[in-house]
């Protein structure tokens, strides 16, 4: 893990107060946002837990052919960078990954410096966008994301890059909230599919949340997928949708609770309860109910 080391420069701040930072950050960041009685601290010191990030990256392993190990890995959007560590030490590849910085969003990374530092491992992680990857095209084997395309300025551009800097024969694994389902993760609430903007904003008033937070994100729907991916349609195969392991936690009730996903999974249980599973599964598959969108795609061999 050399090959970004010093990219990004070192200012010697310990993990604590880097944490400390980007808690506060965070805080201030989702006011109005969260249920009344959530946890904040326990949902940032999650962002660096690495069973989370193990979790994460063993769904993205599962989606490459012959897994991650000695494979080139991209993370767009990569937080403290515990998915990298995780990608490293747990699967055996080779990481790099992207995070915005600069005077916009200086907590992330700077938390992700001092994670690094604490971890005894070298920075692999520069300061960039999604949108303009710093990087050589077929430069990656892999090219994966969590819960970020919502969050960028185009998610078209961003899927383009992703696209470039993939080899041919490799993976791309999109990990993204479903705005054509039922839950809202950010908020943490029961959502209506499809909803428009404006009427989202009233809706979460409903539930004495801030509205201004919506107006960061892009309401990523399968349907809307599509329309960014068509341009590449000659240069990808589309593999997943991640259909099958909602359907898998559905019937199961077998998913980790990091953040409000404890909501969720009460969500679940009561629509077991009801009997009400079967229909959402045949619904679901239809109407592309799936949360998260597991988005899994290859890049055709050139020529």
């Amino acid at each position: 893990m050399t090959e970004f080391q010093g990219r990004i420069r070192h200012d010697g701040q310990d993990l604590d107060a880097a944490f400390q930072d980007f808690f506060t950050a965070t805080a201030k960041y989702f006011e109005g946002i969260f249920h009344r009685d959530a946890d904040i601290e326990r949902i940032c010191r999650e962002f660096m837990s690495l069973d989370r990030a193990r979790e994460q990256l063993a769904l993205v392993n599962n989606a490459t052919p012959g897994g991650l190990a000695g494979k080139r890995a991209l993370e767009i959007g990569s937080g403290c960078g515990a998915q990298l560590l995780s990608a490293a030490h747990d699967f055996g590849a080779i990481p790099a990954g992207v995070e915005p910085g600069g005077d916009d969003f200086p907590a992330n990374i700077n938390l992700a410096r001092a994670f690094f530092k604490h971890h005894g491992e070298p920075v692999c992680l520069c300061d960039a966008v999604g949108e303009e990857l710093p990087f050589r095209d077929n430069a990656f084997d892999v090219v994966f994301s969590f819960n970020v395309l919502e969050h960028v300025q185009d998610p078209g551009r961003v899927l383009a890059e992703t696209v470039r800097t993939l080899k041919p024969g490799g993976t791309g694994f999109i990990l993204v909230p479903n705005y054509g389902s039922f839950w809202e993760g950010h908020y943490g609430i029961f959502w209506i599919p499809h909803m428009p903007h404006f009427l989202a904003r009233l809706y979460v008033r409903l539930f004495k949340r801030s509205p201004a937070y919506l107006d960061t994100l892009h309401f990523v729907t399968v349907g809307g997928l599509k329309r960014w991916l068509k341009p590449h349609g000659r240069n990808i195969e589309i593999l997943d949708w991640g259909y099958g392991i909602w359907a898998e936690r559905l019937r199961s009730e077998q998913f980790s609770e990091w953040a409000e996903l404890g909501r969720l999974k009460r969500m679940v249980r009561v629509a077991k309860r009801m009997g009400l599973t079967p229909a959402l599964l045949a619904l679901g598959k239809l109407f592309h109910w799936q949360t998260p969108i597991i988005l899994v795609f290859r890049k055709k061999p050139s020529g």
